[in-house]
């Protein structure tokens, strides 16, 4: 019984124990917003996060999603309802595009707007490296995307001298 209570007691720190990793969706809408959404999935076919609901948007609005996915295997998958893809061009107007960002690099990029009713990338959700730098803004070697202080802060920023 007392090996029954301790497993049950463990079980929320196994199962919260997987890394969760930042990640940017950029998409660059044309003039039919509503026709565009997209989901992110693991192997198995879980939605994991998705976005939609974009019909409210100026037309050839960029949209700015933060999310936090696990690490592994994960399929971007952006659709258009209409079928024409992001080409607003085809219809007189501007064509759009998408990115999925992951540690400050490019993973998708999706340039090509004739894409149909959808667009498929699969890519690797990773740990991000630590980005080593001076995090104080009082020095002019301040690096804004540092999350690690590597000692490099050495001038001390004056003003009105």
């Amino acid at each position: 019984m007392k090996k029954i209570l301790l497993i049950l007691l463990l079980l929320p720190i196994f199962s919260f124990a997987q890394n969760c990793v930042p990640i940017t969706i950029v998409i660059n809408l044309d003039q039919y917003q509503s026709e565009t959404y997209w989901t992110i999935e693991d192997t198995s076919g879980a939605m994991l996060t998705y976005g939609t609901n974009y019909g409210s948007q100026p037309d050839y609005a960029s949209i700015i999603e933060q999310r936090c996915l696990p690490e592994g295997d994960l399929t971007f998958t952006i659709y258009d309802t209409y079928g024409d893809g992001l080409n607003g061009a085809l219809w007189g107007g501007l064509d759009g595009s998408y990115y999925v960002i992951q540690c400050n690099d490019t993973l998708i990029y999706g340039t090509d707007a004739a894409f149909g009713n959808d667009s498929i990338h699969v890519f690797v959700s990773d740990a991000c490296p630590p980005v080593m730098g001076c995090m104080d803004p009082a020095y002019v070697e301040f690096n804004h995307l540092a999350d690690t202080d590597d000692g490099s802060c050495n001038t001390l920023k004056v003003f009105g001298s």
